[in-house]
């Protein structure tokens, strides 16, 4: 079973994306803030993650940024969700390494598509 930690400031994106992604089988860990969601990275180090860009303490960019200096994590796929939908924004992401960067209201059956191909 995949396991997916999610990181998303949102109360309710974050309940839905896990209810979502559990029913569809997959084993979720949540992270309400990109402090707790680099802490969970280091110590899951789940198959996925689909973590929010803009939280305060810690951001989603700086949550990757830092995966991608340590080897046992930089090859751990990432998916951005962000109201964010700048160019320059999608661009970073883009160049951080994640396989998609979507952007918020986004379709829960995309998400879905995007999780079982990483």
């Amino acid at each position: 079973m995949k396991k997916i930690l999610v990181v998303e400031d949102t109360p309710a994106i974050r309940e839905n994306v896990t209810e979502y992604l559990e029913l569809s089988g997959y084993e979720v860990v949540i992270a309400a803030n990109g402090q707790e969601g680099w802490s969970l990275l280091q110590s899951e180090k789940p198959d996925l993650v689909i973590c929010d860009v803009k939280m305060p303490v810690l951001d989603g960019f700086e949550i990757k940024e830092r995966a991608n200096q340590e080897d046992a994590l930089k090859n751990i796929p990432f998916i951005f969700l962000s109201a964010a939908a700048q160019k320059t924004d999608i661009a970073k992401g883009q160049d951080l390494g994640a396989i998609v960067y979507m952007t918020k209201p986004f379709d829960m059956n995309e998400l879905l598509t995007w999780v079982d191909k990483a």
